[in-house]
C-alpha cells in the first residue's frame, strides 16, 4: 500500500500509518512547491540578518547564542542527527 502525502492535507493518522506499518508514501507535486516557498522565505529572512530560533541560534538555554553563518550547516546537520538517533 502507498499513501499520498500533501501539504496541509496530510493527517496525523496517515503519518502514523506510514511509520508504524512501514507503508510506502509519495509526496504530491505541490509538496515540492511548498518546500521551495518555505526555503525561499527562510533564506530571505537569513539574508536580512534576522535571528531565528533553532535556525541560526542554539536551543534551550543556548537560544540567545547566535551561531556563525559558517557553522549553520553543521548546526542543522547535527539537529537532524540528534532527532534520528532514537529511531532504529
Amino acid at each position: 500500500m502507498k499513501i499520498l502525502l500533501a501539504p496541509g492535507r496530510t493527517t496525523l493518522a496517515q503519518l502514523e500509518t506510514v511509520y508504524r506499518n512501514k507503508f510506502r508514501f509519495e509526496l504530491t507535486p505541490d509538496s515540492f512547491d511548498a518546500v521551495r516557498v518555505g526555503e525561499s522565505r527562510l533564506t530571505d529572512r537569513l539574508k536580512s540578518g534576522e535571528t531565528i530560533y533553532g535556525v541560526n541560534t542554539g536551543f534551550g538555554k543556548l537560544a540567545s547564542v547566535r551561531i556563525d553563518d559558517e557553522n549553520l550547516v553543521n548546526l542543522q546537520r547535527n539537529l537532524v542527527r540528534s532527532h534520528c538517533a532514537g529511531f532504529g
